[in-house]
C-alpha cells in the first residue's frame, strides 16, 4: 500500500519559527495519539493457510515503522474464532488453540495498526482522510505542551493551541464514529410506537 511522508503535513500547521525537525516529531506524536485513540487504522493482514496440527504462525506487518495495537478478529475458513481460541505474543506469533486438524484453511487476522514514534510516513488513505486532524494535534502540542514556565518558546500560543486541540479531538471523535458505524450490520432505525390504544 502506498505511503505519504509525514513531513507533507507541516504545510497544514501554523507554528511560526518552529524548526521542521521539531514539527515532524510533533506530527509523529499526534499520529500515534490519533491512531491509539480512534483505532481507525484497521486492516486485514495478508491471509495465510493452516498446516494440520500446527498451533503457531508468525505474523508479518507489511509496513515499516508500524506496529499492531491489537488484534480485533481471527477467522479460519471464514468462521470467526472466539478470543479464547487464539492468542498473540509480543513477537507476533499467533497461536491457535486447539490447532486446526486440516491443511490449507484460510486464516485472516484483522488488526489495528499504530505508527512508531520514529515513523516517517503513513498510509496514503489515512493522510488523505485525517491529515488535517493529525496536523491540528501536532500544532496543539507545539503551542501548548512545549511551553515551559519562564522560558516560552517563540511558537507558544495557548489560545490558538487550544483551538487546534479542540479540532483534533473532534477529528478523533469523528474517526471513532466511523469505526463504530462500520461495525454495525445493516441499517439502524427507530420506530415510533403509540402508547394510546
Amino acid at each position: 500500500m502506498a505511503v505519504t511522508a509525514l513531513s507533507t503535513l507541516t504545510a497544514f500547521m501554523n507554528v511560526p519559527r518552529c524548526p521542521e525537525p521539531i514539527q515532524l516529531q510533533a506530527l509523529r506524536q499526534a499520529a500515534l495519539r490519533f491512531c491509539i485513540q480512534s483505532e481507525r487504522w484497521r486492516e486485514d493482514m495478508t491471509a495465510f493457510v493452516t498446516v494440520a496440527d500446527q498451533e503457531d504462525y508468525t505474523l508479518t506487518v507489511p509496513y515499516t515503522d508500524v506496529r499492531i495495537l491489537r488484534v480485533t478478529q481471527v477467522k479460519v475458513d471464514d468462521v470467526v474464532q472466539l478470543e479464547t481460541k487464539w492468542s498473540i505474543s509480543e513477537s507476533l506469533v499467533l497461536t491457535l488453540d486447539p490447532a486446526q486438524t486440516a491443511d490449507d484453511l484460510d486464516v485472516v487476522v484483522s488488526v489495528v495498526y499504530v505508527p512508531d514514534l520514529l515513523c516517517a510516513s503513513l498510509v496514503d488513505w489515512l493522510v488523505q482522510r485525517y491529515g488535517d486532524v493529525i496536523a491540528y494535534g501536532a500544532e496543539s502540542y507545539l503551542k501548548v505542551s512545549t511551553q515551559v514556565a519562564g522560558d516560552p518558546v517563540p511558537w507558544a500560543d495557548p489560545q490558538t493551541g487550544s483551538i487546534a486541540e479542540a479540532r483534533f479531538v473532534n477529528g478523533v471523535n469523528e474517526a471513532k464514529m466511523e469505526v463504530f458505524t462500520s461495525m454495525q450490520s445493516g441499517a439502524i432505525g427507530v420506530q415510533q410506537m403509540s402508547f394510546y390504544l
